[in-house]
């Protein structure tokens, strides 16, 4: 069975939001994406970093108040189970229905930027939204604060858009339900379990048929075991291969984080000592 999947993370500050989009836009160096299948992501609405981000000064400008510790900005993050794109389902109808979905939710001025992403592993959408309520006010909390609004979020995007592709909900009550982007991160960063398969021994073959009709096993079920155990391994292969996948972009997504927070640092360093420089007194 195939799921449908939807993170979001919040973005409090204009680092936040430009970090995240130089490695959506490909800015800069990302380990986990084709550059040969880069040219086939479709971006709409804001096409660079720098445009998200007058993007979203333009729509905060249309608020009453923007708080300090508030959320500027929502990454979504809207991907399918594997499954899906190896049984050759309509991705494309699917991304369609989720983005008519964000801007119903959201309203269409307050997403800024999506992006169709088919240089990774598996396609998937990352979109940019000002949190702004339907009366006006920049309120992250009003979509996605609290168990229960998150829960009726998946539920209804589920219902809304995947189903009507084949998609279904992740089971409620699991530990995967209410995970952000970056809880979904360093979920894949855990090694990959050892799939174990157990199969019925099967006697060898023999030439009496009496013998395999006295174990319960004809020939040819002997044979679909043999098939079933075959191809549980192929899709062990499979799992393996996008995990290890997943757990490389894990990876390349902290070390961004990390160099990020250095370069936030630097340059607190650069204005401080700059604000010193001023404080001099002039030489007569």
């Amino acid at each position: 069975m195939a799921y449908a999947i939807l993170r979001a993370a919040k973005l409090k500050s204009y680092g936040n939001i430009g970090g995240s989009s130089s490695h959506n836009f490909r800015e800069r160096q990302t380990l986990n994406a084709d550059p040969e299948r880069t040219p086939s992501n479709i971006t709409s609405g804001a096409q660079s970093t720098k445009e998200v981000i007058a993007a979203v000064k333009a729509r905060l400008e249309t608020v009453p108040t923007v708080r300090k510790n508030a959320v500027l900005a929502v990454e979504y993050f809207i991907g399918m189970s594997p499954e899906f794109v190896k049984e050759g389902g309509n991705i494309k109808g699917y991304f369609d229905a989720a983005e008519k979905w964000l801007k119903e939710k959201h309203g269409a001025a307050n997403v800024v930027a999506i992006t169709r992403q088919f240089d990774e592993t598996t396609p998937h959408i990352c979109a940019y939204v000002v949190p702004i309520d339907p009366k006006g006010k920049l309120n992250c909390s009003h979509f996605l604060d609290g168990r229960t609004k998150l829960s009726e979020m998946q539920t209804a995007f589920a219902e809304e858009v995947g189903r009507q592709f084949g998609l279904e909900r992740g089971i409620e009550g699991s530990q995967a339900k209410h995970q952000t982007i970056k809880q979904y991160y360093a979920q894949i960063q855990a090694p990959t379990p050892e799939l174990k398969t157990q199969i019925p021994e099967v006697p060898a073959a023999t030439t009496s048929q009496k013998m395999a009709e006295a174990v319960g096993i004809s020939t040819d079920h002997s044979r679909a075991l043999a098939q079933q155990e075959a191809a549980k391994k192929r899709r062990a292969a499979e799992y393996r291969s996008l995990r290890e996948a997943e757990q490389a972009k894990a990876k390349q997504y902290d070390i961004e984080k990390d160099a990020q927070q250095a370069r936030a640092a630097r340059l607190s360093e650069l204005r401080a000592n700059a604000t010193q420089a001023r404080d001099l007194p002039l030489a007569l």
